[in-house]
């Protein structure tokens, strides 16, 4: 959804007072790239599933009954870390954004997933515009 002008020029404002404010962070943030930090994410996820399968194999290749609570909390460091890695790869990819905006890298196609009905947030900006219309 394009920004009308007030909001576009509230927003070349504030990105002007960030950049006088602080310069090197404000470059640094403006030049790297969101899906970066998904892929390290990615990357210590996989780290963890593979730390979790060590901890669940010393816990049941070991002898002895209190090693079992070990490999338990190895599976659930496993599961957990594969919840974090699946939903990195899905935001990372475009899949994890209810309102896709353009040239987000997101196919047509699965942002008319919902069919003609739109969603909550469409209906309820709909609603804003015509209100804020109507003054």
């Amino acid at each position: 959804m394009p920004l009308s002008e007030h909001e576009q020029r509230l927003l070349d404002q504030i990105e002007q007072a960030l950049y006088a404010e602080d310069p090197k962070w404000a470059n640094t943030v403006r030049i790297s790239d969101p899906r970066s930090h998904y892929k390290r994410r990615l990357i210590k996820a996989s780290i963890g599933f593979a730390l979790g399968v060590v901890i669940m194999m010393v816990g049941v290749v070991m002898s002895g009954s209190a090693l079992i609570p070990l490999g338990v909390g190895g599976f659930v460091v496993m599961l957990a870390a594969c919840l974090w890695g699946l939903s990195s790869w899905k935001r990372m990819n475009g899949f994890g954004d209810s309102t896709p905006a353009a040239g987000t890298g997101v196919p047509p196609g699965k942002q008319a997933r919902r069919g003609n009905r739109g969603g909550f947030m469409e209906r309820m900006e709909e609603r804003w515009r015509r209100r804020h219309d109507e003054r």
